[in-house]
């Protein structure tokens, strides 16, 4: 590696910084030359997308496809005192059946409405809805709870089974302090915020198609880990890792909801292994309600502030539930620098299905009450809003952002609060928020130059949605000096070089750096193949704009391919942690 000087940061804020480059492949920044990169381009898979092309989990057939549902419980809260399937096992066209409650401890208690009991799978959908109506289950009801102030009533039942619902991580900050703020202050507020649960509602819903064959699992997956499936897969279904390929070629949406395998996708495994045939299980509209969702919140908050604006005490008791599982704590408080802050955050066990990772975990809760907090501040000690933020936000690109943001929205045309008349009223505000840059290592991307001109790109990592494909043919493109629309990427298939899972915002920040790496490795072994031919000294020829420069005559990328030897270049490009040492 070695240093370079790079001019980082957006028109009119730029700053110089010493970067690390790979050999002679010099980092990118605001003074490199880039004819694809940054620019406006139609995505790849677009066409396949608007013509219903694009083959998503539940678009693959195969012979003799059979389909698989789950039973769940209607109950928030019961026992399971027996199933009986035998009915549903001798309707004609049941292949497979599994009752739930026999895979281990705790197996038969119910703790939320929607609960998968027992699993069919059948020739046909038809037949799955007849046996599923033949399933019988006795069940003991038991009491529940379903929201916050319920399940931390006195005398209310227990969801897991552990006296109490309320689990705490503990005090963060110095209370005594705060207090202190709170004593010197201007001004004093105190404001209870909530937000709702929200259920993810994937366009596409959860699930897969399994399929077998000599001994070998094949998982056309909705997810946003192909690795991640294959590794909980292979441990679900006692298999080595290489005995699982995922394959997701498109998928509709995640959110944070679709890492790893659920009990419906093993339970899909199992059919088809056990009938030697494929078998598809993917949830229906109500089911997905069950897939995940994030928490709700109760944020008591109690913020002070100096007659100048300086921000002082920031204190926040806040409960949220995510059902049966935990993390639901809020990002509150954050950003801004106060003298001094506290909290302290609870999770609240309730009688729903367990919460998920949903855009930015925390934060949307939390920044929410936060913004509010600061409006109620400046408006206690008529500041303008937006100069509150910039005396207390400490971060250097968010002081420009906000700058650029209050122009592009004329700002200085907002009115004073409590000046507009009548019933609808309209008005300006602005709020901030945060995420970390979540580049990692640990990604490879394959770059292959055919001797016809193909050139195809190849990571196993999915797209979520958000153009992955395209990304990767840009940065590629970029390399090779050809549009992107020139490149194949093949792209959700876990036989190829590791991606990471779409989430936390890390796949675009990992892959791109090993992917722009493949291109330049890929251009490089082109141009030492082709050099004897045209009689050029390889380390001076480059492709640029469709063509090759710095060589004796001109040629087309296309001409620049015939003259491969055997037949095809072919390079991986890696991203290490030496590839992510810019500042952050």
């Amino acid at each position: 590696m070695s240093a370079d000087d790079l001019k980082l940061g957006f028109p009119g804020n730029e700053k110089d910084y010493e970067g690390r480059a790979k050999a002679d492949m010099r980092p990118w920044d605001r003074q490199s030359s880039l004819s694809v990169v940054g620019k406006e381009r139609p995505r790849l898979e677009a066409p396949l997308k608007v013509s219903g092309r694009a083959r998503y989990s539940y678009d693959v057939r195969f012979p003799n496809l059979i389909v698989a549902r789950l039973l769940r419980s209607p109950h928030a809260a019961a026992k399971v005192k027996s199933v009986d399937l035998s009915k549903a096992k001798l309707l004609a066209g049941v292949l497979y059946a599994e009752d739930f409650t026999q895979e281990g401890r705790n197996a038969a208690r119910i703790r939320y409405a929607g609960q998968p009991v027992a699993g069919i799978a059948a020739v046909d959908e038809q037949v799955l809805d007849d046996a599923l109506a033949l399933i019988e289950v006795e069940y003991e009801v038991l009491p529940h709870v379903v929201d916050i102030e319920s399940a931390l009533a006195e005398g209310a039942p227990a969801v897991t089974g552990r006296k109490g619902n309320e689990r705490g991580g503990g005090p963060r900050g110095d209370k005594a302090k705060v207090e202190q703020a709170h004593a010197r202050a201007e001004k004093v507020i105190e404001a209870e915020y909530r937000t709702q649960v929200q259920t993810h509602m994937c366009l596409e819903t959860h699930g897969s198609v399994c399929s077998w064959k000599d001994g070998h699992l094949t998982v056309y997956a909705s997810t946003q880990g192909t690795f991640a499936v294959k590794r909980s897969m292979a441990r679900a279904m006692g298999l080595e890792a290489s005995q699982v390929t995922v394959i997701t070629e498109h998928m509709g949406g995640g959110f944070g909801s679709k890492f790893g395998v659920d009990a419906w996708d093993v339970f899909c495994a199992k059919a088809a292994k056990a009938t030697s045939r494929p078998c598809r299980l993917m949830l229906d509209r109500a089911e997905e309600h069950l897939a995940g969702n994030r928490p709700d919140s109760i944020q008591k908050c109690k913020f002070s502030v100096a007659k100048d604006g300086t921000l002082l005490g920031a204190e926040v008791r806040a409960w949220g539930t995510g059902g049966v599982g935990g993390g639901a704590g809020v990002t509150n408080p954050a950003i801004y620098d106060f003298a001094a802050t506290w909290s302290e955050q609870s999770d609240v066990m309730t009688n729903a299905s367990r919460a998920r990772a949903f855009r930015a975990p925390r934060h949307p809760q939390g920044i929410f009450a936060l913004e509010s907090m600061l409006d109620e501040l400046a408006e206690a000690i008529g500041m303008d809003p937006l100069e509150l933020r910039l005396k207390n936000d400490p971060h250097p690109v968010r002081q420009a952002q906000w700058k650029v943001g209050a122009e592009a929205i004329g700002w200085e045309r907002r009115k004073p609060s409590g000046t507009g008349k009548g019933p609808l009223r309209r008005g300006l505000g602005c709020a901030a928020t945060r995420w970390k840059h979540n580049a990692r290592p640990g990604c490879a991307v394959r770059v292959r130059i055919g001797r016809d001109g193909s050139v195809v790109v190849r990571n196993g990592s999915q797209d979520i949605g958000t153009g992955t494909r395209t990304l990767l043919a840009v940065m590629v493109a970029e390399e090779l000096g050809i549009a992107p629309e020139q490149i194949q990427v093949a792209l959700g298939h876990t036989d190829d070089p590791y991606g990471h899972p779409s989430g936390g915002s890390v796949t675009s920040p990992s892959i791109t750096p090993a992917a722009r790496e493949a291109g330049y490795l890929a251009k490089r072994r082109l141009l030492e193949a082709i050099a004897p031919a045209i009689g050029a000294d390889a380390s001076k020829l480059d492709l640029a704009e469709g063509k090759l420069t710095g060589g004796p005559k001109a040629l087309s990328f296309e001409q620049c391919a015939k003259l491969l030897q055997p037949d095809a270049v072919e390079a991986t490009g890696s991203a290490g942690g030496d590839d992510f040492g810019l500042p952050r």
